[in-house]
């Protein structure tokens, strides 16, 4: 599918780095961002997703959420201050991520040598696999898989 993008970097103010949890050794250059967690078992759901094309969220990824109230930095802070080829965003849209771009979720998106791939959030996601939906889910799966395969 040939797709013409246009993107266009809309510089915010950089969150407190202090307010953002980061966890994972990023061995694999994956940055996976999603809003706060507050739900223990979003974790595991994580791990599972991302297990399933053997990515170890903790070794293999930078795992970026932010405490409730606060934001997430742009994009454009997030590549300065670490190393990735792959962005996983869940439950956010590229504007509050600085990028003022054409978009939908699970459509991986190429942009400066990256992948991006914006997701619904994280709880909505399990919410709706609890009920053995896949609405949410089964484009999600697609999508890493594409990307990771």
């Amino acid at each position: 599918m040939n797709v013409l993008l246009e993107f266009e970097i809309t510089d915010l103010p950089d969150a407190d780095a202090n307010m953002l949890n980061r966890q994972g050794d990023n061995a694999r250059g994956i940055l996976v961002v999603t809003e706060a967690v507050e739900d223990p078992a979003l974790k595991p759901f994580l791990e599972r997703i991302l297990r399933g094309v053997q990515i170890e969220l903790d070794r293999d990824a930078l795992w970026l959420s932010p405490e409730p109230g606060a934001t997430v930095p742009p994009l454009s802070t997030l590549m300065r201050h670490a190393a990735f080829d792959t962005v996983l965003v869940f439950g956010y849209e590229p504007a509050q991520l600085g990028l003022q771009i054409n978009w939908q979720h699970y459509a991986p998106i190429p942009f400066l040598g990256k992948t991006l791939l914006f997701s619904h959030s994280l709880p909505l996601i399990m919410e709706e696999r609890n009920r053995n939906e896949k609405t949410y889910s089964g484009p999600l799966w697609a999508a890493v898989k594409h990307i990771f395969a």
